[in-house]
């Protein structure tokens, strides 16, 4: 897991799309999409939610980020 990760994460988070992600932190929608692939890789669970129009935090991600809010 990588700071710039944890700061990808929340960008999402916040702004609910990784188009909007991408935009704030100046990157391309793909690049944002494979850091949260592979941290969920990593994490060996799914982080966010893709199956609506908006993205949002599954459980077991919601925990994860609560715990990283609290870091």
């Amino acid at each position: 897991m990588t700071l710039e990760q944890i700061r990808i994460l929340a960008a999402v988070v916040e702004c609910g799309s990784l188009k909007k992600a991408a935009e704030q932190l100046h990157k391309t929608q793909p690049a944002l999409s494979m850091a949260m692939q592979k941290l969920e890789a990593e994490l060996g669970f799914l982080l966010l939610d893709r199956q609506h129009y908006r993205l949002s935090l599954t459980p077991h991600g919601a925990i994860f980020f609560a715990k990283l809010a609290h870091c």
